[in-house]
């Protein structure tokens, strides 16, 4: 062998040894990176560190499944909250302020504001503010379409609003205070049956007589016989839930079709369904959900509602219910007529041997009281939901001024997604969730001040303006008996 043959298989000896050296030491940092980043980085440890367990109960949301999709991910501005905490005034400000030459534009969340002509007991946003922000998911069907608005149908629509507004450079603006449809949307849909209208009677009318009575452990024992973990999630006195966890039990077990039968236990009641409620997180992967619950003091809130309940009497409630009545268009057993608002005033209105003005100026009280009250159960419920999702992320502000609060979202937007989600992580968050039950517990001594909200010349008035809606509504069923008696005597 001559001593350049020698010199060259030395060489190349030495690269070949010195490549395998180098992809040993690669893997082995690759493998030390992995390690050390699934220790501190904020996504990796989010549900196993930072978020406590109380939070997560019902929180399925993951968002490293949204940052493994790509971080190139347009973002979208979610805000909620309980009823009249001022919900729509921060999303207008946003929509104008948030970002310096790009405009937003408003998705609503609202399941009765889909509804054409349900305008005053929706709290519908006026003409001004539509006009000075576009605002989508308005007025998509009529009161009395055949055809029910679910959640499906608004992760759909609001998926196609959503994809409009970021075509033509705009921020999309989700805004509204239905919980279920704000979490489909962000946590994607469940793994649940759609609902069936059957099922869905008699399901409502097993649970009726538990619910005349108020006997929250009766009508959840009906649930336990069929699934007893689904049971354990909900939180008391939730009868929407109850209903729709019923519902999708009757459907999974497909028992006898006798609505009036007791509930058996099926082979699944001391386990999960065949139904695991595992969410989809489709959007959640194509979006980036900045999600925002506003709070305020929860006393300030309540008397703000009591408030706002006599105004929207005062605004037209009446007169509006009784024309959709007369027309037809309101039908009491439908979503929008069962809806917080609409449903009291049926209810007034459809009562009889109320005469003269005392009587009416009483049962018109009761009816402000009962009106007020469902709506404080309602914004109680909004924020017993949302304790437990951990994604969005609580502000609380003095119900007069909403600088700090838009500062603070428009910082979250503006931070990129790992800086945001360690922002949720802060004390600060829990220690608002904390601060906000504490807060429930003293409101059990909460006293409304509705009818002290209600001057003689106020009262007189609603009065007045009540006795010509009753004549309205009640001329209707009258109308309506005799149409039926002679449908009856044509057969």
């Amino acid at each position: 062998m001559t001593v350049s043959s020698f010199c060259c298989n030395s060489i190349l000896a030495f690269l070949v040894t010195y490549n395998i050296l180098m992809v040993s030491a690669s893997s082995c940092l690759i493998a030390l990176c992995k390690t050390s980043l699934s220790s501190v980085h904020p996504l990796s440890s989010y549900h196993t560190r930072a978020v406590p367990a109380s939070w997560r109960q019902f929180s399925s949301f993951d968002p490293m499944s949204a940052s493994r999709a790509g971080g190139s991910r347009p973002k979208v501005v979610v805000v909620t909250g309980p009823t009249a905490v001022g919900k729509s005034n921060l999303a207008l400000r946003i929509c104008q302020d948030l970002a310096p030459g790009a405009r937003g534009e408003i998705i609503s969340v609202d399941s009765v504001q889909v509804y054409r002509g349900l305008d005053v007991g929706s709290n519908k946003p006026s003409e001004a503010e539509r006009a000075r922000v576009p605002h989508h998911l308005l007025d998509v069907l009529d009161a009395d379409s055949p055809e029910a608005f679910t959640a499906g149908d608004f992760v759909r629509k609001a998926e196609e609003a959503i994809d409009d507004v970021l075509a033509r450079g705009g921020m999309p603006v989700v805004v509204g205070g239905t919980s279920m449809y704000t979490q489909w949307l962000v946590q994607g849909r469940p793994d649940a049956p759609k609902s069936d209208p059957e099922m869905e009677q008699r399901a409502r009318k097993m649970l009726a007589p538990f619910l005349d009575k108020k006997d929250w452990k009766g009508g959840l024992s009906l649930l336990k016989a069929h699934n007893t973990e689904r049971a354990a999630k909900l939180h008391a006195n939730d009868w929407y839930r109850l209903e729709r966890a019923l519902e999708v039990a009757l459907t999974t077990s497909q028992k006898g079709s006798d609505p009036e039968a007791a509930v058996p236990p099926s082979p699944s009641a001391h386990s999960s369904s065949s139904f695991t409620g595992i969410r989809s997180q489709t959007l959640s992967r194509k979006y980036d959900f900045r999600c925002f619950f506003l709070i305020a003091a929860r006393e300030e809130l309540c008397r703000l509602i009591d408030r706002r309940c006599l105004q929207m009497v005062e605004g037209g409630l009446l007169e509006e219910t009784a024309h959709l009545l007369a027309a037809g268009t309101l039908n009491p057993s439908s979503p929008p007529g069962r809806a917080i608002g609409y449903r009291q005033t049926i209810e007034y209105l459809s009562k009889e041997g109320i005469e003269g003005e005392m009587a009416e100026a009483t049962a018109l009280q009761e009816f402000l009281e009962d009106f007020a009250t469902a709506t404080r159960r309602y914004a109680k419920q909004q924020m017993v939901w949302f304790r437990a999702q951990a994604e969005f992320m609580w502000l609380r502000w003095n119900l007069q001024d909403l600088g700090p609060v838009l500062d603070a979202v428009r910082a979250s937007v503006a931070e990129d997604e790992v800086s945001h989600l360690a922002r949720q992580e802060g004390k600060g968050q829990k220690a608002l969730r904390v601060e906000n039950i504490m807060e429930g517990k003293r409101m059990r001594k909460y006293v409304s001040r509705v009818r002290a909200e209600l001057t003689e010349d106020r009262l007189a008035d609603l009065v007045r303006r009540a006795q010509e809606c009753r004549r309205q509504v009640h001329e209707r069923q009258n109308c309506q008996l005799r149409e039926d008696d002679c449908c009856i005597r044509t057969k």
